[in-house]
């Protein structure tokens, strides 16, 4: 009988290392008999990852994103997308992977009710790593900070974010639904691991097929390191002023803005984001969240749920805590935030100007962002500008023109073009129906449109 494994997470247990080996390897997969990426596309030929919110990500988030879309708007698509999945069963094995169905906390057991409505419980297999809970929440509020969605400081994420520790709420959740057998419930320790290949190999083995075997040699990710020292509490302060903390951080701004290496250099080495790294933040700094009494004090609180998780699921507990004498990560007193936050703000000004020159002086590789210019007011600024000819647009906008040239140059109105082809130069107040309309039409500051003074 063919299987569909649900690999639920959790956060930061190797996830995105185990999905990245099945996507490299999908041959591999293939001639055992299961499905991951060609379940991608049986979705897409069916017109589900269409409709998938994240755009068609990993299988999973189509899965628990469609499952709550369905519930709240009662569309049918999580029923269009079992459906898929019974027929694929009916081909072979199915992989369905993601760490964010660990958000779904004690929602699980509905959702596996729903999918156990459908498909056959004996076919349906949840494999879940779990790592000791001190180390998960200080590993996952590292992973927030890193990708720009976490500004709280830790102690507040801590005690805010608990109900993710509590597994055995969860896991005793699904085994409402689905039978103890059915559960693959594994520690996220290296002594508790198949083999000597981590936790890729340890899944390998749980899936238990004839000719599908971990090879080392095999192409694998790369590690997904943490940040730590001044470094991250520089980029907690960077979370709470900017959405691109991300980008930021892995110095490939340009690179989303599609500029090319001179844009990038120039950005670098004259506005110095990695000098300013060098002087503010010891990036190799090795520091913990935890004392080593607020680390026993905050697994006490899981002691009888740890109980219960080795006497249904492992030979031995979690391994206890070693004691450490690495630095208690502290935040920035008021005084060096106030200097930080500042330095951030003048950093993302002096970025987004960058952008604007790069994208002025043709420094790109793409052809989709040589767009031509275009000045959006045509009132007394506009008219400033284009006499002292200090742009050159080929079009001017206006919302309510009442001209239909200024200079030689045409005016229109918004609804006469294409907005999307033209890069602006705003030159009207701060209009906030303009911004809306620039907004509706996907339109981004910085890369398809600027102020006129950062322009200039």
């Amino acid at each position: 009988m063919n299987r569909v494994v649900f690999h639920i997470g959790a956060w930061k247990t190797g996830t995105t290392s185990i999905q990245d080996y099945f996507v490299s390897n999908g041959d591999m997969l293939e001639k055992a008999g299961w499905y991951y990426t060609d379940f991608k596309k049986i979705l897409e030929d069916e017109g589900l990852i269409a409709d998938d919110p994240c755009g068609g990500g990993q299988t999973g988030s189509i899965f628990f994103r469609t499952y709550y879309r369905s519930k709240v708007n009662g569309d049918g698509i999580f029923d269009r997308l079992l459906q898929a999945l019974k027929s694929a069963l009916d081909k072979g094995n199915v992989l369905v992977s993601d760490a964010m169905f660990w958000i779904m906390g004690t929602d699980l057991k509905d959702f596996f009710r729903a999918v156990s409505s459908v498909i056959d419980k004996r076919q349906i297999v949840v494999v879940a790593y779990l790592r000791r809970q001190d180390l998960f929440i200080e590993s996952v509020y590292n992973q927030l900070i890193k990708f720009g969605k976490e500004s709280r400081s830790f102690k507040v994420f801590a005690k805010e974010e608990i109900g993710f520790c509590r597994y055995w709420d969860i896991i005793s959740a699904i085994m409402e639904v689905l039978p103890k057998e059915n559960l693959r419930i594994r520690k996220f320790e290296k002594n508790a691991f198949t083999g000597s290949g981590g936790v890729v190999e340890d899944f390998f083995a749980l899936l238990d097929t004839e000719g599908l075997t971990y090879d080392p040699q095999r192409k694998r990710a790369d590690s997904n390191e943490r940040i730590s020292g001044n470094w991250l509490e520089f980029k907690r302060l960077y979370n709470t002023i900017s959405e691109d903390g991300y980008d930021i951080l892995n110095e490939d701004i340009y690179e989303e803005m599609k500029c090319g290496s001179i844009g990038r250099q120039v950005g670098r080495d004259l506005y110095g984001f990695d000098v300013l790294m060098k002087l503010c933040c010891d990036i190799d700094k090795k520091e913990v969240f935890f004392t080593n009494e607020e680390r026993r004090e905050f697994l006490s609180g899981f002691e009888s749920d740890n109980r219960k998780l080795t006497e249904e699921f492992w030979d031995s507990p979690f391994s206890g805590i070693k004691e450490t004498d690495a630095d208690v990560h502290k935040e920035l007193s008021d005084e060096a935030r106030d200097i930080v936050t500042l330095v951030i703000r003048l950093y993302l000004t002096q970025t987004k100007r960058l952008r604007t020159q790069a994208l002025r002086n043709g420094v790109t590789e793409e052809d989709s962002l040589r767009k031509p210019l275009a000045v959006w007011g045509a009132g007394t600024l506009c008219e400033r500008i284009l006499r002292e000819n200090l742009v050159k647009p080929g079009i001017i906008v206006d919302s309510f023109p009442t001209v239909r040239k200024m200079y030689g140059i045409p005016v229109v109105g918004p609804d006469e073009i294409d907005l999307r082809k033209y890069y602006f130069v705003l030159t009207m107040s701060r209009e906030a129906p303009v911004l809306q309309m620039l907004e509706d039409y996907g339109l981004v500051d910085g890369r398809d449109y600027s102020w006129w003074y950062e322009y200039l």
